[in-house]
Parts: structure tokens; sequence; C-alpha cells
């Protein structure tokens, strides 16, 4: 109110600018968001003060921002288009189109969110936010279940921009995607660069199961187990179990049928998935069925075929249980399925 009556008649351009800015920040206390963008706006566009401007569009932006950060994201994006339109943009130069485009993505506007990140590179390449759109359209193609211009994208932020804070993120993504499209030999260096030049990253220990499961696909059965090994000793209980599923399934081709069954039980312990728990008990069945413990064998595939969710591998795991039951008949190959 005392901002209000500060613009009476005869009032500076000055202390009006400066009663509007006080009336934007009071609005923005007050949790009035669509008043403070407006006021912020009239202070841009009117103001005689260059620094009181250069605040004001500064303060549409961070508002967009502190939007974002509490996830309340149709405000932010309105902030960010808001803060967009102004002459000249606060920030850094594409800051406020970039953080628009984060915003439409995590709303899951994925088409509007491409074309706003595909615009900050074509305003301006060399802005410190391109390397960041880079990696959300990277991103965006992944969610799109788009993985060949993902792969191309991630290379492309990795070769321009090997300084950038995305490149371990960007590493990790680009091979794990590599490791879906079974392409292991391009994945495993990656993975293994990653590894070593990030040890505590967050992704490291998922990255180690990783080389042991490419390992495995290739049949590098020994370097399997001791990749796997270092995943296993994973805090995160979820990479441990799958880590001891890869070990399991690499004993088991390696003859070794009783380290098999030890790391098999260890991946179908308490609160693994049931897909990694399914798995497991069919490795687990196999393996007491070469050390010719038979009704043990005989149980684990009836649960396998009662509890699992892959069609395929409940089918196998009947077809063992009545091999079982009538000796000679051919063994079929279990399925095994993508890396997990």
């Amino acid at each position: 109110e005392a901002f209000e009556t500060a613009v009476g008649p005869g009032a500076s351009p000055d202390v009006r600018s400066r009663s509007l800015a006080g009336r934007a920040l009071a609005h923005e206390k007050l949790l009035h968001w669509t008043e403070a963008l407006n006021l912020y706006r009239e202070v841009v566009a009117a103001s005689p003060d260059a620094e009181l401007r250069r605040w004001a569009g500064e303060s549409v932006l961070a508002l967009g921002k502190a939007h974002l950060a509490r996830g309340e994201l149709r405000p932010a994006l309105e902030a960010f288009r808001r803060a967009r339109e102004l002459t000249p943009p606060p920030g850094q130069s594409q800051e406020a189109r970039f953080w628009e485009a984060e915003a439409l993505a995590r709303l899951k506007r994925g088409d509007e969110a491409r074309v706003a990140f595909d615009a900050v590179l074509a305003a301006d390449a060399a802005s410190p936010f391109a390397p960041d759109a880079v990696y959300g359209l990277a991103s965006l193609a992944l969610e799109q279940r788009r993985p060949l211009p993902a792969v191309a994208r991630f290379r492309e932020l990795l070769l321009v921009w090997p300084d950038s804070p995305r490149v371990p993120d960007a590493t990790f993504a680009l091979a794990r995607t590599l490791m879906d499209l079974g392409r292991y030999q391009e994945a495993g260096p990656l993975l293994q660069r990653f590894v070593e030049h990030h040890p505590r990253h967050p992704r490291a220990a998922d990255a180690r199961y990783l080389l042991g499961q490419g390992a495995l696909e290739q049949k590098k059965y020994r370097e399997a187990v001791v990749l796997a090994r270092a995943a296993a000793r994973s805090e995160d209980p979820d990479t441990r179990t799958r880590a001891a599923l890869v070990i399991g399934e690499a004993e088991l081709n390696l003859g070794r049928y009783a380290a098999a069954l030890q790391s098999f039980e260890a991946a179908a312990g308490p609160g693994a998935e049931r897909e990694v728990r399914s798995r497991a008990l069919a490795g687990r069945g196999l393996a007491c069925e070469k050390l010719r413990r038979w009704p043990e064998a005989l149980r684990l595939y009836q649960e396998v075929v009662t509890s699992s969710h892959d069609a395929e591998l409940r089918q196998w795991a009947q077809d063992r249980a009545l091999a079982m039951k009538a000796p000679g008949t051919p063994a079929q190959k279990r399925p095994t399925t993508n890396p997990l």
C-alpha cells in the first residue's frame, strides 16, 4: 500500500519506477506471482535507471528458477517466457530460453522442449548453456525411445564440450544406451573411462555392473566375474543384486555350479526386483540340476512358472521341469534378456 501511494500526481519517472519495483517485490513475497511478473516487466520497460531495469529482469529469471526448484513447473514456464521476451533478456546468453526448454521437458511436453533446446543452439552455439541444451536434446530422445539420435547428441557433447560439467552424466548415459543397442565393444571403453575418472560418481557402481554385463554378453565369462564382483560391493542393494546375477550367469557358463548357486541365491535375496528374482530362481534351478539336486531344481523351476512376469522364461522353466520328469528330453536354451 505504501508503494502504491508513492505514485501520486507529479511523481518523477524515477520515483514511479522504484515504486513499481517495490510493489513487484512485495507481490512476490505475498506469492502473487502474476502481479509480480507484470510489475517487473513494467519496470524493465519504463525505468530510466539501467541498473533498476537489469535488477527487474534478473528478478523475473530468478522467480522462474525458484518455481522450478520447488517443482512448480507451470509458473516457472510462465516466468521464463516472460524473461525471454524482455529486451534485453536477463542472464547469460540464451539462459531464459534454456530454462524455458527445461521447464517444458519436465512438463513432458517433449516436442515443444525439443524446439526450444534447438533454438538455444541456433541462436548462439557458443552460449554457456549450449552443452546443457545438447544434453537436454539427448535426454529427450531417450525418453521418446529414439536411441540413435540420443547417441549422436551425447557424442556431440563429449566432442565439442569436453570440459562441461555434463560430461560425466553424458558419458554414462551414452554407454548405457550403447549397451541397450547391443554395441558392447563401443560401450566398454566409455564405461571404463567413466569409472576411472569418476570413481565417486553416483552411477559408478552401475557402470561397473554394466562392464560385467557387457563382458557376459560377449562370452568373456572370467572377466565378467571380476568386473561384476566390483559392482557387487556397492552400497546400493539393487546394484548388488544385479551384479550377483551377472556373476551367477558367468559362473554357470564356466561350469562352476556351486559358485553360481551361491551368487544366484544372493541375487534373489530380500528386496530384489521381481525380474531379477525370477532370473535368479531360474539360474538356481539350473545350477541345482547340474549339481544333481533334482527335487530342489524342480521346486525352483515351478516357482519361476508361478511367479515370473516373463512369458519366455516361464515357458523355459516349465520345459525344464517336464524334461526332469521325462529323462532324455533335450534341454532348451535358457532365455536371456537385455541388461537389467
